[in-house]
């Protein structure tokens, strides 16, 4: 019975309850290196407002600057973005959208103008749409003045703040319930978020691309989150298959990125040439960055208007963190003992992987989870006691 549970949930080794406060490592081994960045690097920005590392599940790293403090809300922008493809990938797993082929005509009446546009193709930014309404008026529209924008674009990757604002729309006509609505329900709680604020518009809807306002211990959580492969605790609360694909490369941004350092999208998703890395990015150097390889969360906070340069703001923050802080954590020896596959999980696919190595006869050291110097069926039921544990914990 618990090993079915375990296949269900997906449960890891390093999965928190993310509903609770963030446990914080007072003893981590890069802290006076980590001192040294942001003292040289970080904190002497002008638009500086807050940074938060968290590697392993706990913070090793806090700082503000300029006035930032920690329980300050602030507007995400375009973090947001990523907010509503968890929301997207949400509505998809509990069934209210069909898939992401789904043309978005099956959830707006009498448009059949945009019969050939999917739900993909919004979540892509390659929808055709004109971007025809600037901030704050595209949340201010109707579904019909929305989708009435010219196509003027073909398959094409074209950031476009209006058109991803029908994600919200979508939300909406599928669930019944206003994005905040449904965050509210199915994802805050399992984030420790409380009812937030959040722009909205027209009939209520949330906007879809920005408005989210959230601390930066908030803004965080979404990103371990998906670290967590969609788990909070012992929650299901993405699936881990919406995870992946929509922090995968689904198409070219045409160098269409702001001038920072990511090429590629996902499904709301920034991916920058390192594959285990994307990112959430917001006006004004509002950072979410993922690293997959080092089970490593960085979020940052900055004053959106200036003091300083918006643009030379962004630019020197996000190569600071992928450049400077990120390679640090590199060095470290982030593997977890049983886990075999090397995807910083210990979860039932290890089982697997350890059945599949004791049948072909495989002695690797690696696969000697009891340090008997033999791999065999002992070290099996040793890998299930450490994944039926840590659930039992």
């Amino acid at each position: 019975m618990r090993t079915v549970l375990i296949i269900t949930i997906g449960l890891s080794f390093a999965q928190i309850d993310l509903s609770l406060d963030w446990s914080i490592n007072q003893n981590f081994e890069l802290n006076d290196e980590l001192d040294l960045l942001i003292d040289n690097q970080i904190s002497n920005l002008d638009n500086m407002q807050g940074i938060l590392i968290i590697h392993n599940g706990a913070v090793v790293k806090e700082g503000y600057f300029n006035g930032g403090q920690a329980d300050d809300t602030f507007n995400i922008w375009s973090v947001t973005k990523s907010f509503i493809s968890s929301l997207i990938g949400i509505s998809i797993d509990l069934n209210f959208i069909e898939n992401i082929d789904s043309s978005i005509n099956e959830y707006f009446s009498n448009q059949d103008i945009v019969d050939e546009i999917t739900v993909e193709n919004l979540l892509m930014m390659n929808s055709g749409f004109q971007d025809s309404f600037y901030w704050p008026f595209w949340y201010m529209q109707s579904s019909e003045n929305l989708l009435a924008m010219p196509l003027v674009y073909s398959n094409q990757f074209y950031y476009n703040n209006s058109a991803c604002h029908i994600n919200s729309h979508l939300i909406y006509n599928a669930t019944g319930y206003t994005p905040i609505e449904f965050a509210n329900i199915f994802l805050f709680p399992h984030l420790g978020i409380e009812n937030p604020f959040w722009h909205y518009g027209y009939n209520n809807i949330s906007d879809g691309s920005s408005g989210l306002h959230l601390t930066l211990r908030q803004m965080a959580k979404l990103g371990q989150l998906y670290l967590q492969s969609g788990v909070s605790g012992t929650n299901q609360v993405i699936s881990t298959n919406w995870v992946e694909e929509s922090t995968s490369i689904q198409i070219d941004t045409e160098n269409f990125n702001f001038g920072l350092p990511f090429d590629n999208y996902g499904y709301l998703w920034w991916k920058p040439e390192n594959e285990n890395i994307y990112i959430a990015y917001g006006f004004g150097g509002q950072f979410l960055i993922v690293d997959k390889q080092n089970n490593l969360v960085v979020a940052t906070s900055s004053n959106d208007w200036g003091p300083g340069s918006i643009e030379n703001h962004e630019f020197n923050l996000i190569n600071t963190i992928l450049f400077q802080i990120i390679p640090l954590f590199n060095n470290l020896d982030n593997n977890l003992v049983g886990d075999l596959n090397n995807d910083l999980q210990i979860n039932i696919l290890d089982v697997v992987e350890l059945v599949s190595l004791v049948l072909d006869g495989n002695f690797s050291n690696d696969a000697d989870i009891n340090n008997d110097n033999y791999t065999d069926v002992i070290d099996i039921v040793q890998l299930v006691n450490i994944i039926l544990n840590n659930f039992l914990d």
